[in-house]
């Protein structure tokens, strides 16, 4: 999160009674391309079409027809799955690569750690 992005106490220092980290909302942070990503993921309403992982991570790509029409141009302004999905590399998220899939439609993504 941007710190910058919190709002200032007009009353002078931030104390616990006046203001919190929490008070802050993502609305109050640039809404870049990982910022929306995590607004939809953690939105109950979208587990059909895109969710966390069940370790938390990695996210998946659970109907694809869905997110294309519900999803995406709300949020992304595309209809396009090929802009999404070059946003996720461009952002530097990883496919994660399974032996044995299920559903060819399921997709999963994670962002690569550095030690």
């Amino acid at each position: 999160m941007e710190y910058s992005a919190i709002p200032k106490s007009s009353s002078g220092p931030v104390t616990e009674q006046s203001s919190s980290l929490e008070d802050a909302t993502l609305e109050n942070v640039r809404q870049t391309f990982p910022v929306k990503l995590f607004k939809i993921l953690n939105d109950p309403i979208n587990q059909e079409c895109l969710c966390w992982s069940d370790d938390g991570q990695s996210f998946g790509i659970r109907n694809r027809e869905k997110l294309v029409k519900y999803i995406l141009h709300i949020h992304f302004g595309t209809k396009k799955y090929s802009s999404f999905a070059r946003q996720i590399n461009g952002w530097g998220f990883k496919r994660r690569e399974f032996i044995f899939r299920i559903e060819r439609d399921h997709i999963d993504y994670y962002y690569p750690l550095t030690s």
